[in-house]
């Protein structure tokens, strides 16, 4: 080759490599972002409605679910400071935010600290099931109070 021709072709090869690279990391931001995008689908109404009430967990945990998607958690012990949330169901799945939370999860991926499967829901009990942790599925049940919550509510 000529010297003038392979003076043209090398920055021509660095320039294409940087693009590839570009694109590869473009691709596996919008991998990353695509599997952490949870929930996607429509708000179910059915089960969002049922979930509204104040449910106390096997573990002492108070959840306050109101109609608005706010909700309230704490602890039964009182010795934890009130959380405020946010919720809502989409399928079967039970996604929660914290008003806490980092804003690019919560407002750019749109990932919840919590998004558990409602396994089984009836009008004195439920049942959710925690896959987020690899290798552990967690099971919590709750049970629903009727009336007021317990002495130490918000």
């Amino acid at each position: 080759m000529s010297e003038p021709i392979k003076s043209r072709l090398i920055p021509r090869i660095l320039i294409a490599s940087v693009v590839l690279i570009a694109l590869a990391a473009l691709a596996l931001v919008g991998l990353f972002i695509a599997n952490h995008r949870r929930p996607s689908g429509p708000v179910n109404v059915a089960l969002r409605n049922k979930l509204v009430g104040t449910w106390v967990g096997d573990h002492g945990t108070i959840l306050v679910f109101q109609s608005d998607g706010t909700a309230i958690s704490r602890s039964a012990k009182g010795d934890r400071q009130p959380m405020s949330l946010t919720w809502t169901v989409s399928g079967n799945e039970l996604a929660i935010f914290t008003d806490t939370q980092n804003r690019i999860n919560r407002f750019v991926f749109n990932q919840p600290v919590a998004c558990q499967e409602i396994v089984e829901i009836a009008p004195d009990r439920l049942e959710l099931i925690d896959r987020s942790r690899r290798g552990n599925v967690l099971h919590l049940r709750f049970k629903k109070i009727n009336g007021t919550a317990p002495r130490n509510a918000p």
